[in-house]
């Protein structure tokens, strides 16, 4: 699949000169994040196999991954640094880089103040001889992960998103009866802006007041198109 493959760089409308890609994945291919995992799998198989990392039950959870987005999860700080240790000879065996400033620590624990604590009295995790960071904000596949108030963070990200998504919907049309009809308006809201809106919120915990803030958003917020589904909703009666 990957034989003889060669690429191009395209800027300001010129393109250069073809160069052949010997190594590594296309650069957003529909096929590269399921490549990698391929890739990657005997790394997250030899974690498994040490039993190193939390599990709930009898399950695993030590390593979520999406393609080249590991996250390792533990109680302990020993543990911990052998997975680190675990990622880092992996990497070294096949040849790529885990950047250690793209890498950091986040200290998950049932209140700020305790996670705080425990993030004072831990020493520094290493990948090789560099020091991965603590922090108390992280970004994971496009979702905020903190020390605390995570699930509010989140809803006001992506509730921002969807208002900035919406904002940028309105030239096309997207504005009631003064524009696109209202079923496109509707069709296009549903198709763009309720994904970006709900995006990875199963993984939260959310409350009711988490609820109402989207709701919100959704019935109340998006005035210029609230007449699109108003009518839309009639029609289909």
């Amino acid at each position: 699949m990957y034989n003889g493959v060669t690429s191009t760089v395209k800027w300001q409308g010129d393109t250069s000169l073809s160069f052949s890609i010997d190594q590594g994945v296309r650069q957003g291919g529909i096929l590269s994040s399921h490549l990698y995992k391929q890739y990657i799998n005997e790394l997250l198989s030899e974690l498994e196999a040490h039993n190193i990392g939390i599990s709930i039950g009898n399950t695993y959870a030590g390593c979520p991954s999406c393609a080249d987005d590991i996250v390792l999860l533990s109680n302990d700080q020993n543990e911990m640094q052998e997975m680190l240790n675990t990622v880092y000879d992996y990497s070294s065996d096949h040849r790529f880089l885990i950047h250690p400033i793209k890498s950091n620590t986040i200290v998950k624990s049932v209140n700020k103040r305790t996670s705080e604590r425990i993030q004072q009295t831990t020493e520094n995790f290493t990948l090789d001889d560099n020091i991965v960071e603590f922090k108390s904000e992280t970004t994971h596949l496009g979702l905020k992960r903190t020390t605390s108030e995570e699930t509010k963070i989140n809803i006001n990200d992506r509730i921002s998103l969807a208002r900035r998504t919406l904002n940028s919907l309105i030239k096309t049309g997207v504005r009631g009866t003064n524009g696109l009809k209202p079923r496109t308006s509707c069709k296009i809201y549903q198709v763009y802006v309720i994904p970006r809106l709900l995006y990875g919120l199963e993984t939260l915990n959310l409350q009711n007041k988490d609820t109402i803030a989207l709701c919100s958003f959704h019935l109340f917020h998006p005035q210029k198109t609230a007449e699109s589904f108003t009518l839309n909703s009639n029609e289909s009666q």
